[in-house]
């Protein structure tokens, strides 16, 4: 069980009212959360959804502000114990098609290939997992969003992935979900991907972005705060070092969304349509929680991230968050240590510069990110060390 910290904060820095539905942590078979604080209470909260959503609704006066602090323990993937069935309902759910999940006849067509001679669901969701993340290449931001677009395009981002991945995984009538949350790697960070249905194991988490960056574009996390994993590993297992904000797209306001307007919102396009995150809906529904949705009621003026998304942290806690924080310092004595070496030939800041290295080297093997990459740079640095020492008469 790894333990993480959550905060939540949004500040109204508009003129008018504005309104927030907040996705609250679902109490899942990945994660457990337990709100430890909060500046006010919310106006109203929905009951659990499908897929055990809530969302708490929000009506905030200019320069009010709310703040969540929540805690959050996260299950290790290998010991999940999720629901072997699932009834009608829940099956249906996911299995339909929505504005991301575009269950399109070129996705079923391609689903059917991919999928040919395959008998066991276990296999079609393997060859399709290897499918999306050997084709598709990672790009941010998107252009257009879904399922559909992705598969003409070939580039999105992990959205693009999770909502194709879903989309051909319920062509084969296998159920599938996109789950939304955040790298616990501090401000923002967020990222989406699966869980597939299969029976008798029950959900199976599946992250296709991750293991096409792993596979082709390692360098991306390479000096991240994250654990990742080879490329196949991602069927079934994750690094367990994220949290959930939401599961599924297309989740209905709870209370209803105000009139639809044009502009005041972010301007995007889904399946070739315009879009404005922020003041319209998708067929209804709000299209995405990551883990807030808004309406301003002046929404003549445009401002920052935070206040589309607002301003959430996710960090891990104890030990870990420690070897975390150490290491950055570390990180900047090397920056540090090799300009002052370069400027001045100081030859303490050369040896500063190595014990830093080797510093970094040693936590990012002890946190398990990227281990052989920097157990072998620890060891070239001890080397350089050692070496002088031991030749020296």
């Amino acid at each position: 069980m790894k333990h993480f910290s959550y905060v939540f904060r949004f500040k109204n820095q508009r003129e008018g009212v504005t309104q927030v539905w907040l996705a609250e942590p679902p109490v899942h078979h990945a994660q457990g959360a337990r709100l430890v604080s909060m500046s006010r209470s919310p106006d109203q909260q929905s009951p659990p959804d499908v897929a055990g959503n809530r969302l708490s609704y929000y009506r905030l006066e200019p320069g009010e502000a709310i703040e969540n602090i929540y805690e959050v323990t996260v299950t290790p993937s290998i010991e999940w114990k999720s629901p072997s069935t699932l009834s009608e309902k829940e099956r249906e759910f996911y299995l339909r098609s929505t504005t991301l999940v575009q269950i399109t006849d070129e996705v079923r067509t391609k689903a059917d290939e991919i999928c040919r001679g395959l008998e066991t669901d276990e296999a079609k969701a393997r060859a399709l997992f290897d499918y999306v993340r050997s084709h598709f290449r990672y790009t941010h931001p998107v252009k257009d969003w879904g399922a559909a677009p992705f598969l003409r395009t070939k580039k999105g981002d992990c959205g693009e992935f999770s909502f194709l991945y879903a989309a051909l995984c319920r062509a084969q009538n296998i159920p599938c979900r996109t789950v939304v949350g955040a790298f616990a790697m501090g401000k923002h960070h967020a990222h989406m991907w699966n869980e597939v249905f299969l029976e008798e194991r029950g959900w199976v988490p599946v992250d296709t972005s991750m293991a096409h960056v792993q596979k082709r574009q390692p360098w991306r996390f390479l000096f991240s705060n994250i654990r990742t994993l080879r490329p196949k590993e991602y069927f079934g297992q994750l690094e367990n070092q994220r949290i959930i904000f939401s599961v599924e797209s297309d989740l209905e306001p709870v209370p209803d969304y105000p009139g639809e307007q044009e502009g005041g919102g972010i301007e995007l396009h889904i399946d070739g349509r315009k879009f404005s995150w922020g003041s319209q809906l998708l067929n209804g529904n709000i299209p995405l929680l990551q883990p807030m949705y808004f309406h301003h009621e002046n929404p003549g003026s445009r401002g920052s991230v935070d206040d589309c998304i607002g301003d959430y942290r996710v960090q891990e806690r104890g030990l870990r968050y420690g070897l975390q924080i150490a290491k950055r310092i570390l990180g900047w004595m090397v920056i540090a240590a090799a300009a002052l070496y370069w400027l001045s030939a100081w030859g303490l800041m050369s040896l500063l510069y190595c014990l830093a290295v080797i510093g970094y080297g040693l936590i990012s093997v002890i946190r398990k990110e990227r281990s052989l990459f920097f157990g072998a740079v620890a060891i070239l640095f001890i080397t350089l060390i050692v070496r002088p020492i031991i030749l020296s008469p």
